[in-house]
């Protein structure tokens, strides 16, 4: 009973940690040429999708928001490849080259929700599997 117990707790942490990345959103971020709107709406750390005047679009983890630039590392190189870089390389990209922005933020609506369905599953698993078990006599 135990070792079965631990089998459906481990499915269900699998399941949990699979359904974390749907807790995530795309938010744009207001551009302009000399990068004001970008470093206010952005912090390093963050997870951003880039699309520039060329339309290469970027994946990229924030290092630093500079004077001029936004810099990182590539998480995904641009699909038409003319960055001519690889997955975790550092790129300095001008705010003037910048079209479109937008930043990956925890949706906590959506988030919660998460939580409280994988908490219905693993209680309604529990009554399940150990049903006659719980009833104290």
């Amino acid at each position: 009973m135990k070792s079965r117990a631990s089998g459906i707790a481990a499915i269900l942490v699998s399941a949990l940690g699979c359904l974390s990345t749907a807790c995530t959103t795309m938010r744009p971020v207001t551009t302009d040429p000399t990068g004001s709107q970008i470093r206010t709406g952005l912090r390093a750390g963050e997870q951003v999708r880039v699309v520039r005047k060329d339309g290469d679009t970027l994946d990229l983890k924030v290092s630093a928001l500079g004077s001029s630039s936004l810099s990182g590392e590539l998480v995904r190189p641009g699909r038409t490849g003319r960055t001519g870089q690889a997955a975790g390389s550092h790129i300095d990209l001008p705010y003037q080259d910048i079209e479109q922005l937008a930043v990956r933020r925890l949706d906590l609506g959506h988030a919660a929700y998460l939580v409280l369905l994988a908490v219905g599953a693993a209680t309604l698993t529990v009554v399940t599997v150990a049903g006659p078990a719980l009833v104290w006599h």
